[in-house]
């Protein structure tokens, strides 16, 4: 029998011989997807969606990072994830709940969530449609 480690170590390796290293712009469409399927998302809940698809790497603590060249302190992946909220709360398309810990997407960018859901076939999450009528 063939184990997950065989297969390069996570599911999506099944289909590629090389799993590619995260970046910024292969974070965001996981985002994306939990943003309009519940119009609020956790850094850990996001980490936990790519941890089927990313390399092993990108989910290790203290590991030498070959792009900062620098030990990690947090695991790569989690490191993207905030990256990306922190750019869309600076952006206005999200605000940060302290006491649920979740981004949550507000009003005032509208347009850019309708684009979201016209390239995937979306809905736009509750709280909003309630916004603009």
């Amino acid at each position: 029998m063939v184990s997950f480690c065989d297969l390069g170590g996570c599911v999506g390796a099944v289909y590629f011989d090389e799993t590619p290293l995260l970046d910024q712009s292969r974070v965001k469409p996981f985002i994306i997807a939990a943003l309009l399927f519940r119009g609020a998302v956790s850094c850990h809940e996001v980490v936990h969606q790519l941890s089927v698809f990313c390399h092993k790497d990108d989910l290790v603590d203290e590991i030498w990072d070959t792009i900062e060249q620098d030990y990690t302190e947090m695991p790569r992946a989690e490191k993207l994830v905030l990256e990306v909220l922190g750019e869309m709360t600076g952006s206005g398309l999200l605000r940060y709940n302290e006491r649920d810990e979740l981004w949550v997407l507000t009003s005032s960018r509208i347009t850019e969530v309708i684009s979201w859901c016209a390239a995937t076939g979306g809905r736009m999450p509750s709280h909003l449609n309630q916004s603009i009528y």
